[in-house]
Order: structure tokens, then sequence, then C-alpha cells
């Protein structure tokens, strides 16, 4: 039996905190997430298209150029200037409110996701030893990729996994190369992909902001702590972000 291509996967982690307040908690805590959008790769093409659909709304109602990034962490917090002509509704007396434009931008992205058909979205974490962040990202996504290859073999099927990135990050190859490759059902290794050039990956940030922020529950981001279960839970057959069960030696 010829086995065929049936899962796309375009991931991010749930990355590096910015300000100094949430390094120190991200580093205490030694909490990893990875977040994730699936579908099969005859669903590629109408999910682009829905989404590019959004993007296009955004640019009328936000001012966002579809070709603008989206970068979860940093427009929510009102760090990012995504237009130059923030809408006046986002303006008191002169003074730009990019917390307020940029919470608004993620709540439309999150009810635009809610309704695109065939999508579905993922999220696993586990809390490793603090300080010792590539451990805990490699048992990470070690535990994904076994998940991910006990699925694909009960079905006798392939997939694809797309990762934010440029290729210089060699974590990712070298959990698909300690598999047997004759046994392999994972195309190829990760293919990295930047977010600045790919609209799925974008769309995996901001996936993996909520589920880090459902999971972790920082005061600063008190506001998106419900995003997950508000928006996202309905496209993930789980409901909520799974925590890693460690596998036996």
């Amino acid at each position: 039996m010829q086995k065929a291509i049936t899962r796309l996967i375009y991931m991010d982690d749930s990355g590096e905190p910015k300000s100094g307040l949430e390094v120190l908690a991200w580093i205490e805590s030694g909490l990893e997430v990875l977040a994730w959008i699936e579908f099969e790769p005859s669903r590629w093409n109408a999910i682009l298209s829905a989404w590019m659909d959004l993007r296009r709304k955004i640019t009328t109602e936000f001012r966002v150029s579809s070709e603008t990034e989206l970068h979860a962490s940093h427009f929510v917090h009102g760090r990012g200037r995504l237009t130059k002509n923030i809408p006046e509704k986002y303006t008191n007396n002169g003074i730009e409110l990019w917390k307020d434009f940029g919470r608004d931008l993620a709540k439309v992205c999150l009810e635009g996701l809610r309704s695109i058909e065939g999508l579905e979205v993922h999220a696993l974490y586990l809390y490793g030893i603090p300080g010792r962040r590539n451990e805990t990202r490699k048992t990470l996504y070690g535990g994904f990729v076994h998940s991910l290859e006990t699925r694909l073999k009960l079905k006798e099927t392939l997939a694809l996994v797309f990762v934010d990135g440029d290729g210089s990050d060699l974590l990712y190859r070298n959990v698909h190369r300690e598999l047997k490759l004759k046994d392999r059902s994972i195309v190829e290794d990760a293919i990295h992909l930047e977010s600045s050039n790919s609209q799925l990956i974008q769309i995996a940030d901001l996936i993996a902001w909520c589920a880090t922020t459902s999971i972790e529950k920082a005061k600063n981001n008190q506001f998106g702590w419900d995003w997950y279960s508000e928006y996202l839970s309905e496209r993930d057959q789980n409901r909520k972000p799974q925590e890693l069960k460690q596998r036996d030696p």
C-alpha cells in the first residue's frame, strides 16, 4: 500500500518573553509550550484563503496591511506598531491606545479562526527544570513527534511539519534523526519557515501565545487568560492545552 501525506502541521513555540519580569517568571517556572494548526492537505487552499479574507478585513478595520507580520506577544501588549495610521477610535486626546488596538485585533483574529472549516488547533506543554530550556524543549518536541508518529503509523499515512525559524536551530532536526529512517512517517525533518514569510506560522504564533497565557496565568496577561477556552477550544479536540506525559525510557 502506497502511503499518502494526510496531515500538514504548522507549529510555533511559546518563545522567550521580552520584559524583565516576564523573563524572570518564565525562567523560574521552566514552562515550555508548543502550539500548532493541523489540517488535511486538500484543505490548504481553503484555509489559507479564509485567513487572507480575514487579513483583508483587518486591513479595512485596523489599517494593518496583509503583508505585516502579526506577532502576538508584541501587539497584544501594545509594543508593536502595526500601522502608521491608527483608527481614530483608538486615540484619546491625542494619545494612541495601542494596547486596546492590539487586543481588539487579536480577538478579531481569534473569532475568525473559530469559523475556518477543517482547521484543527493543538497545544502541548511541559514544566521542565528551570534554567535548562533546551533540554525541556527537546523533551517536549520529542513527545510531540512520538505521538504524531504513533498516530500516523496506525493510519499508515504521512505528514509534513513546518516550524517557525530560519533553520539555525538544530533541535528539531536532531529529534527527527533519532528515529529509524525506515520507520519514519513524518516526511523529511521539520521544515523551517520564518514567521514573517508565513501566514500560517503567524496563526500558530497567536495560538501559542493564547495557550501559554491560559497555562501560566501571569497577572499582566489576565485579559487573555480565557482566550484559548473562549475562541480556540472548539477547534481543539482536547478542548485545552495538554500536558506532556513522560514516556518510559
